[in-house]
Order: structure tokens, then C-alpha cells, then sequence
């Protein structure tokens, strides 16, 4: 997964996260007659942590002929002892899972284009 496109709602809603959690980079999108629209931000989330909890989540993984490996992660259970309380962050197990907590949730829930899901 790449980089998110955020607004500058987001940005107020969330300035509190910036430098310690994301970091955000102007971004200028522009479509194919050339217009330009200069209000958005790519938001990189800085922490990765490894907090999957390995008992309760329920994990395929794939061992490829080079014994390179892929996990597919049908059920994610978190352990919350090892998120030091951060409002987002990456599962390092599988970066293409950005989580927040309840904070932030309740928080984004102002925002259109945000969808969350509840995890264990």
C-alpha cells in the first residue's frame, strides 16, 4: 500500500499527530486537461510496531520455492501491551494495515472517506 492522500480537514483535526505519528508532504493532483487542485497532503504513518498477538489472530503462511514467505492474516487481534499508546501506527507483520485508536476513531468520524474496523 502507498501513501495516503489526506485534506486539510484532516490536518486540523489531527494537527496534534504530526512529527510524532505522520508526516505530511504537499501534494498537487492534477487531472488530464491540466487543472490542479493544491489542498491535499500525502501522510506517511512513522510507526511500525510489532504488536500482533500471535495466539489469537489467525495467520496463513505461504513459503514460496526460494523460502520466501507471505502471511495472510484472516483474523488480527492485537496486543495492546505493545502499542505504547499510539493513536496510529503500521502492524509491522503486515504494513498494509494502518490502525488507530479510539482517539482517533472517534476523532476521524468527522471526516468523509473514512472507514474503520473493529479489531480484537
Amino acid at each position: 500500500m502507498g501513501p495516503l492522500l489526506i485534506s486539510k480537514n484532516f490536518i486540523d483535526i489531527f494537527s496534534h499527530l504530526i512529527s510524532s505519528d505522520i508526516k505530511l508532504f504537499k501534494a498537487v493532483i492534477v487531472d488530464n486537461e491540466g487543472n490542479s487542485n493544491n489542498d491535499f497532503y500525502m501522510m506517511i504513518i512513522l510507526n511500525h510496531l510489532s504488536c500482533m498477538d500471535d495466539i489469537k489472530s489467525v495467520v496463513e503462511e505461504k513459503v514460496f520455492r526460494d523460502d520466501s514467505k507471505s502471511i495472510r492474516i484472516k483474523k488480527l487481534s492485537i496486543n495492546a501491551d505493545k502499542t505504547d499508546n499510539k493513536s496510529v501506527f503500521l502492524v509491522k507483520e503486515k504494513t498494509s494495515y494502518s490502525i488507530v485508536n479510539e482517539d482517533f476513531k472517534n476523532r476521524g468520524n468527522k471526516l468523509n472517506g473514512l472507514n474503520f474496523l473493529k479489531i480484537s
